[in-house]
């Protein structure tokens, strides 16, 4: 059976409400809003780590160090 006269079926059908139509819509509209809303929200997020990452790399100081010689238990170095 082609797929026109499969859709033309289900639109005529008697056992079909209206409320499943409107169902099925919402369903679509909302995978819809998911395929689109959650990789927008995860490179928003990303770009938000990352600047915040940035941010405190420019903050920090580099420091050296450098060793101390141990003490003995009388004051003096060895």
């Amino acid at each position: 059976m082609p797929l026109k006269d499969i859709l033309l079926h289900l639109r005529r059908s008697p056992l079909r409400r209206r409320s499943d139509l409107a169902e099925a819509w919402m369903v679509l509209a909302t995978g819809a809003l998911i395929a689109v809303a959650a990789p927008a929200a995860g490179l928003t997020a990303a770009n938000a780590v990352q600047a915040a990452g940035e941010r405190q790399s420019q903050d920090r100081q580099t420091v050296s160090a450098v060793p101390r010689t141990p003490r003995t238990a009388s004051g003096s170095t060895p």
